[in-house]
């Protein structure tokens, strides 16, 4: 397991605590076959084998988690727009502006500046760019709907910018907070995400106030917690504010593991894999 990611040597760590075989099927140990009450289940990189596939496409899909949820939940005001020129048949004639100057328009006349511009469907804090002027946002919609780039994204996210001044990822299992921590950035952090960058760092938060105030934030949403397995992003403003940002079917440990050793993520891992072998209570 030397080669694999480090949450996958987590879960191999906690598979031997509880007495579960498991196999793995590459040649890095990032996909593993695990035997819970004589059925096989697998783990592939930071997948789990709970949450259906329409509940992941509801978080990779950040709109979609917005229409679901922003009236349950405290989030950003947020818009989401097609690429006028999209060339999958799902998406022609589907978009609401039929030229990228209209959705600038549209941005322009629903925000106000700064503003965040995104793709719709990235991660790790990659193609969000933060907009003071109308040549901002130009820029922005451009270089999201630039199809020759690798990451090329047919939707595109306006959103309200916050003054973050504390931004968590809450793991939560059935609803329930099995483990919490801050994303603190870096002084050479030059992306919006906190964590990705060398100096960032990955805070455990054990403050019992801090917790509550997360717990409450999802009690508040029957639609959230009814999501299996799920990585929250939650952040408050400068004002004291809460907001909930974003949702993760697929949350990595990494960050956390190197400044924080593997132990709290192992636990993570135990819970659930009892969660699998004794099923949802």
């Amino acid at each position: 397991m030397e080669n694999s990611r480090p949450y996958m040597r987590s879960l191999a760590k906690a598979c031997e605590n509880l007495g579960i075989n498991y196999k793995k099927l590459d040649q890095l140990s990032n996909f593993l076959e695990l035997e819970i009450n004589n059925q096989s289940v697998y783990f592939t990189w930071s997948r789990v084998p709970i949450n259906n596939e329409t509940v992941s496409m509801i978080c990779v899909n950040k709109a979609y988690a917005y229409w679901l949820l922003n009236e349950e939940l405290p989030m950003p005001k947020t818009r989401a727009y097609l690429d006028p020129d999209a060339t999958e048949d799902c998406y022609k004639d589907s978009a609401e502006f039929k030229k990228q100057k209209y959705i600038v328009e549209d941005i322009l006349n629903n925000f106000q500046f700064p503003l965040i511009v995104k793709m719709n469907a990235g991660h790790q804090g990659r193609h969000v760019y933060k907009c003071v002027n109308k040549s901002d946002v130009k820029s922005a919609v451009k270089s999201i709907f630039k199809k020759k780039q690798k990451d090329y994204d047919s939707s595109v996210l306006a959103q309200q910018f916050l003054q973050i001044q504390n931004e968590y990822r809450a793991i939560l299992l059935d609803g329930e907070l099995i483990l919490l921590y801050e994303k603190v950035s870096g002084e050479k952090n030059r992306n919006l995400s906190p964590l990705h960058t060398d100096d960032g760092k990955a805070v455990i938060i054990e403050d019992e106030n801090i917790k509550k105030t997360i717990s409450d934030i999802v009690d508040g949403s029957p639609k959230l917690k009814s999501f299996e397995w799920i990585g929250l992003d939650v952040a408050k403003d400068k004002d004291g504010n809460w907001w909930v940002l974003e949702l993760n079917t697929r949350p990595g440990f990494v960050y956390f593991i190197r400044d924080n050793g593997d132990e709290k993520i192992v636990e993570v891992y135990e819970k659930l894999l009892k969660r699998i072998r004794d099923g949802k209570k």
